[in-house]
């Protein structure tokens, strides 16, 4: 459960259009009590990556987890949450923002995700 007692609650929603965007279908609930999304598309495996933070209390950024999931069918089902290694401590937080997947170079195909530490921008 939730602790709620910071005065705030987010969750982390999703829809899908199957017409270009001219109407919308349900929402999908990804995350209760998520926060500071951040989603790139992998094309080398056709795959929707999302990383996220849950559980933020308020103490940001020194609080909360940093989440990941993935969709293989474009947003249809996602798969279950998993813990990303972090320091809460350092003040390590996922997002928000949209990632992007090197396309050149050495490190082609690698994904890249917006974050922050120490209260500074870093990936």
């Amino acid at each position: 459960m939730a602790d709620h007692s910071a005065g705030w609650h987010a969750d982390l929603c999703s829809k899908r259009s199957h017409d270009g965007g001219r109407t919308w279908g349900n929402f999908t609930m990804l995350a209760v009590n998520g926060s500071q999304p951040s989603m790139v598309y992998d094309t080398a495996h056709e795959t929707i990556v999302l990383n996220f933070n849950l559980d933020r209390t308020g103490n940001w950024p020194h609080s909360g987890r940093n989440f990941q999931m993935f969709s293989h069918d474009a947003g249809a089902s996602w798969s279950p949450k998993t813990p990303l290694p972090t320091n809460a401590a350092l003040g390590q937080t996922a997002g928000p923002g949209v990632g992007l997947q090197l396309s050149h170079g050495q490190r082609k195909g690698r994904l890249l995700n917006i974050g922050w530490r120490n209260g500074k921008v870093g990936t």
